[in-house]
């Protein structure tokens, strides 16, 4: 049974009234082979067990850039499929073009390139200044806990200034001596949202116990919400001293800074059973009274602690929020700085004058992450959006250069490459140390003298420009990304950078730009400023200059048109268009016009990119494109639970394109090959196959080509694996940074879990449970590990860099990649390369095809 998808735009909505038309003329086509010919979606009814997943061919407005052709009234049905044409990028080729030098600035003149390792200290940690000195917090114990009471020794200064003025004595003048209770409890709340006051909590603690020594008992509150507590090396779940007549002293918030409330109702029936017992609780609130709540009144007495002073206080029975407002108002300010450490959230929020609960409820917004130590924004939009009202706050230069006076001081405890990075985003000046460094990277960049640590201060380069916005880029800071755009060749290029301007003593003449493509209605649009909607993502963006050439080749005789390329203009291709080169004079890109390949049963282009269909004995699996281009293999040394094995990372270009299986090999298709089914987990015939050797894999290939005309299966090198499996990214995973069981099928274990939690599947799941990647390709991360071609190396060492099978290595053991049901999150990561021997129900593989098979 099909069905056809809804139309999702008015182009695919014609196309559906069209088809309904062509059912009732011709009775006797086929619906399928109508959808194809008019490249409208087609799903396929799935099996029993896979309900989620369906295959399709797929409408866009891109997949046929001619004009649309007319329908002859002869046609017979089903329609030869293979007459719709669909564009490409099929390679690319580099040229070894050299430009005349310009001067360079004297800055790079007088750069010396490192030799060796990069230096790059880190300042000393700066903690927070105390909130109040021992010395005004002593008076105020003093006052809470002390009694003066009578002795048994004569008080004599007052018997001789009675008898001195001749008074008679009314009563008996006793001396006075001033007690402390014998014992007391001194409770700390050491809840990881209270982190910028901890400093303060444990130097009472020190002076206290430094005082009363045996006679204190230190109680540390781990975490507020669930009432845990450490006394004396133990851990307990509810207060660990008991007794009556309890004197206790309490540092922290009462959790009154809880937004849900659950760690002031923990301290409500704590004081509850503390006063039942006469226990007296003298509470050091390092919150604003605006902020109490009146119901622990009753239990506990309140001293409002804030910079330089200790006070009684009261709750305030009208509530203002003020605290929530200054919150957001100390994120903006903090938004100038790159790292926020709690020592300057601390004098920044003296410096604006904000409350003391501010220092709490600063961290507890998600805007910042890290530890008690250092926090980082969440992401880079978020510390924009604070940056954006900064404004409100500061309405001069003047406001804006005093805090960052405050910022600036703790610039030294960070590595010299992220001082830059910080006053690159906000548009400071770099001093002369950082310009030194800055553009002695660049000459070592530009004249390869960094050896293994180019790749160090590239991914570095990468990730600051990801995590650029619109500002403008700084001397040093530009060209060091030109000298990293010139080797690594990114697709996508950040705002504030401008190619055009690249100075030629880098390598790139100045009237390069970088252009994009885009096809519509048989037309060729380029652009230079930026990319465009709907541009094809197979095509990248490349360099050219008003001098490159644009090649267009028919196919029936073919003819050769060859102009000028026009930088931000339109070409209008051929009806039997061949194929188009494009010569910008360092590089050739080849964009061919492909129509259905005899070894498939369709061809279809969707969101994902360019597919085609394969049928062997009813059974259809599909090959998705990987187009041509260039990627970093392997994981940096800065990766969490990486291998020694992943290294050294290294670029290479792809400079073909290939076909890769959207799916692992299903127990399906294999069994429709083979006549057997060795996996153990048989419970859909949707799960990958497992239990199967290099051997048997190498037969089943053997086979299936056989059946197929013109096919010709193999595996994936595992450049190429890695490849497909990044599909542009450069992440441990190609969804991000984090990995739990609602992304994959895996054992569920840390380390990169996310925190949602959930258990293991514990076996194999259908091939297309999960979300796709960029490419198309289901499941590159778990369920089974995938077989390639390579035998193992232990690294990368004299690996090639064009993406081929890697000639030589350990011919007795074979490379698997992407994890399986029953790894840890570690293995599941797109740079992770393990190897085995035996056949066990965690390895599979996936089919490729190519380069050079994908011929019309």
């Amino acid at each position: 049974m099909t069905d056809l998808q809804q139309p999702k735009d008015q182009a695919a909505e014609g196309k559906m009234q069209l088809m309904q038309r062509l059912q009732k003329a011709i009775p006797d086509a086929g619906k399928e082979e109508l959808a194809r010919l008019l490249q409208l979606e087609i799903k396929h009814a799935p099996q029993k067990s896979d309900k989620k997943e369906e295959a399709t061919l797929s409408p866009s407005g891109l997949e046929d850039s001619r004009p649309k052709q007319s329908i002859p009234a002869n046609l017979s049905y089903p329609p030869k499929i293979k007459e719709v044409p669909f564009l490409y990028h099929h390679g690319y080729e580099l040229k070894d073009v050299s430009s005349a030098l310009t001067t360079p600035p004297q800055n790079y003149t007088k750069a010396k390139p490192f030799d060796g390792a990069i230096p790059s200290t880190l300042g000393e940690e700066i903690y927070p200044e105390l909130l109040t000195p021992w010395q005004k917090i002593w008076p105020v114990l003093h006052s809470i806990f002390s009694e003066d009471k009578k002795t048994k020794r004569l008080d004599e200064n007052k018997i001789i200034k009675k008898a001195i003025k001749q008074q008679p004595l009314k009563k008996i003048p006793w001396q006075k001596k001033t007690f402390w209770p014998q014992q007391i409890v001194l409770v700390a709340d050491f809840s990881p949202h209270l982190a910028p006051y901890f400093k303060d909590y444990f130097a009472v603690a020190k002076k206290m116990q430094d005082w009363f020594k045996d006679r204190l008992h230190l109680v540390i509150c781990t975490d507020s919400e669930d009432q845990s507590f450490i006394y004396r090396d133990q851990r307990y779940d509810e207060f660990p001293i008991q007794g009556e007549n309890l004197y206790i002293l309490y540092l922290g918030d009462l959790g009154f800074l809880d937004r849900q409330g659950i760690r002031s109702a923990r301290y409500y029936f704590l004081g509850q059973t503390l006063f039942r017992r006469n226990a007296r609780i003298e509470a050091l609130l390092t919150v604003n009274p605006r902020d109490f709540d009146p119901s622990l009144s009753r239990y506990y007495n309140f001293y409002h602690w804030d910079s330089t002073l200790i006070t009684p206080a009261r709750a305030i029975q009208t509530k203002t929020h003020v605290s929530l407002q200054q919150t957001k108002d100390l994120l903006s300010a903090l938004s100038l700085a790159f790292e926020v450490t709690p020592a300057m959230v601390r004098r920044m929020r003296i410096h604006l004058g904000f409350t003391v609960s501010v220092e709490g409820l600063v961290f507890q917004e998600g805007a910042l992450q890290g530890n008690i130590l250092s926090y980082q924004w969440a992401s880079e939009e978020i510390r924009k959006t604070y940056n954006d009202k900064l404004d409100e706050l500061v309405v001069s230069q003047d406001g804006r250069d005093e805090l960052w006076e405050i910022i600036e001081v703790f610039e030294s405890r960070l590595p010299i490459e992220l001082q830059i990075e910080q006053r690159h985003k906000i548009g400071r000046p770099l001093i002369k140390e950082q310009k030194d460094f800055l553009w002695n990277l660049v000459k070592s960049s530009n004249q390869e003298t960094l050896n293994e640590s180019e790749e160090m201060v590239f991914g570095w380069i990468e990730r600051m420009a990801a995590r650029s916005g619109k500002e403008i880029w700084q001397d040093g800071v530009a060209e060091l990304y030109y000298c990293y755009w010139k080797k690594k060749q990114p697709k996508c290029i950040p705002d504030g950078i401008d190619l055009t301007k690249m100075p030629e003593y880098i390598g790139e003449p100045e009237d390069y730009q970088a252009v994009s493509i885009r096809l519509e209605q048989g037309k060729l649009f380029f652009s230079t400023k930026g990319k465009t909607q709907n541009t094809i993502s197979e095509f990248p963006v490349f360099m050219a200059k008003s001098t490159s050439e644009i090649v267009v080749i028919s196919s029936g005789c073919n003819e050769i048109k060859k102009e000028t390329l026009p930088l931000n203009g339109v070409i209008t291709l051929p009806d039997d268009l061949n194929k188009i080169i494009i010569h910008t004079g360092k590089e050739s890109h080849e964009t061919r016009a492909m129509i259905c390949p005899p070894w498939a049963s369709a061809i279809g282009r969707d969101r994902y990119g360019l597919f085609t269909e394969i049928t062997v004995k009813d059974v259809r699996f599909v090959m998705r494109w990987m187009p041509p281009g260039n990627f970093m293999m392997g994981s940096p040394e800065d990766e969490p639970e990486r291998y020694s094995d992943e290294g050294p990372q290294h670029s290479v270009k792809i400079k073909e394109g290939f076909w890769l299986a959207e799916t692992a090999c299903t127990q399906e298709l294999w069994t429709a090959v083979m006549g057997n089914n060795p996996s153990r987990f048989k419970d859909d015939l949707q799960n990958p196959v497992e239990r199967v050797d290099r051997e048997e894999i190498l037969v089943f290939m053997e086979t299936i080509n056989s059946f197929v005309p013109d096919l010709s299966v193999l595996l994936p090198s595992e450049a190429q694996w890695e490849y497909g499996c990044r599909a542009g990214t450069t992440t441990p995973f190609w969804f991000g940074d984090q990995l739990s069981v609602e992304k994959a099928n895996y054992d569920g274990e840390e380390p990169y879990n996310d925190g949602l939690k959930g258990e293991s599947r514990g076996k194999t799941v259908p091939v297309k449970s999960f979300e796709r990647n960029p490419w198309g390709l289901y499941q590159m991360h778990g369920n089974v590990w995938e077989l390639c071609q390579d035998f193992w190396h232990d690294s990368y060492d004299g690996a090639p860099d064009d993406g081929r099978v890697w000639e030589g290595g350990d011919k007795r053991i074979f490379v698997y990649r992407g994890g399986s049901w029953i790894s840890d999150g570690r293995n599941l990561r797109s740079a992770c390369r393990r190897h085995w021997l035996i056949a066990n129900v965690h390895y599979g593989f996936r089919l490729a095809l190519g380069p050079g098979k994908h011929v019309m």
